[in-house]
């Protein structure tokens, strides 16, 4: 064998042997990530004092309330209202029920 070949033997041993010792400190000693616990975001309104929507920049208006009856059981209650962009709206839902020859409203 001439000098040269052991010369690259050896090298080829130390790179091996370098291969070898960064594998290990790099998948042995590894310390494993944890997540960090933080405190809760805190909770705002979206809608401010004057009715208006800060994340969408619109208004939210109650309107006048007509209210008939008691409210509970045999009353009615009317709202408009504005939310968002879609214009004003109302509260107004209506069924209407036979029974026989008795419509009920």
């Amino acid at each position: 064998m001439t000098n040269s070949t052991q010369v690259e033997r050896a090298r080829l041993r130390a790179r091996r042997a370098l291969l070898a010792v960064s594998t290990i400190l790099c998948s042995g000693l590894a310390v494993p990530a944890y997540a960090q616990v933080a405190a809760p975001s805190p909770v705002r309104s979206d809608i401010d004092a004057n009715g208006v929507d800060l994340f969408l920049g619109t208004a939210n208006v109650d309107g006048p309330t007509l209210s008939v009856g008691d409210g509970q059981k045999h009353g009615i209650t009317w709202r408009k209202f504005v939310r968002g962009v879609k214009g004003w709206g109302d509260s107004l839902t209506a069924t209407l029920t036979v029974r026989g020859t008795t419509v009920y409203v």
